[in-house]
């Protein structure tokens, strides 16, 4: 009895070894593409780090606020949003407000920084000529620099303010002027500052504390005062 002739139409086992395998890596792209699909589509909307941004405000008038911080934080040591001071600040106060004036006229920033118990009250039930207010705890110190203004009045001088102490001193090299009195409206608390005028611009620098909460005030004013640096 002759051997049969293989079947065209079966493959031999060379064959079907082959075609196993080959059925084997179609299951696997099967399996795998949607996956690799996935990850690719995880990695395109993934959003990038976040950063910081400070917002910006339009105003109501026709000046320009910006660099307005959200919440109070705090660094070791600041520059103001025009750039013309840098200056350090005391170790747990926070940075509460840092805002940029721009008009057609003149540029202002105004930065303020509280210690950690800083509390002020005002008194909105009172009657007479402006709202009295209370510094009640702790202090505060404003840095407020303005452009074409050099010879502008600031918190010592002029109005209704007289102050108990007045004299000259120096800020990085600085001619200036410093104050010690109570604000005309302040039932309790007191104000420390210095100014000074340098190539057209106004510089103040004011404290406002509790005496009796914050006995410390005047070295933590000189202690700020000291390390300021001018930039312009």
């Amino acid at each position: 009895m002759k051997d049969s002739a293989p079947d065209p139409l079966v493959p031999n086992n060379s064959l079907r070894k082959k075609l196993l395998a080959v059925g084997i890596l179609l299951v696997a792209l099967i399996v795998i593409s949607p996956l690799l699909q996935r990850q690719i589509s995880q990695d395109e909307i993934t959003p990038p780090t976040p950063v910081l941004v400070i917002p910006r405000v339009s105003p109501t008038n026709t000046s320009t606020i910006g660099t307005l911080s959200p919440t109070p934080f705090y660094i070791p040591e600041l520059i103001d949003p025009l750039g013309f001071v840098r200056v350090s600040v005391p170790q747990g106060w926070m940075i509460t407000s840092q805002d940029e004036y721009r008009t057609s006229t003149f540029n202002r920033s105004i930065v303020t920084l509280e210690s950690p118990d800083w509390k002020i009250r005002d008194d909105n039930t009172a009657d007479g000529p402006c709202t009295p207010f209370y510094y009640e705890n702790g202090a505060s110190f404003v840095i407020d620099i303005i452009t074409n203004n050099e010879t502008g009045a600031h918190g010592g001088e002029g109005g209704n303010i007289q102050p108990d102490v007045e004299k000259q001193t120096t800020i990085d090299g600085r001619e200036a002027v410093y104050h010690e009195y109570q604000e005309f409206c302040a039932v309790e608390g007191r104000t420390i500052d210095a100014h000074v005028n340098y190539n057209g611009v106004g510089y103040t620098f004011a404290l406002n504390y509790s005496p009796e909460r914050f006995p410390r005030a005047p070295e933590v004013f000189w202690s700020i005062i000291n390390s300021i640096k001018f930039l312009r």
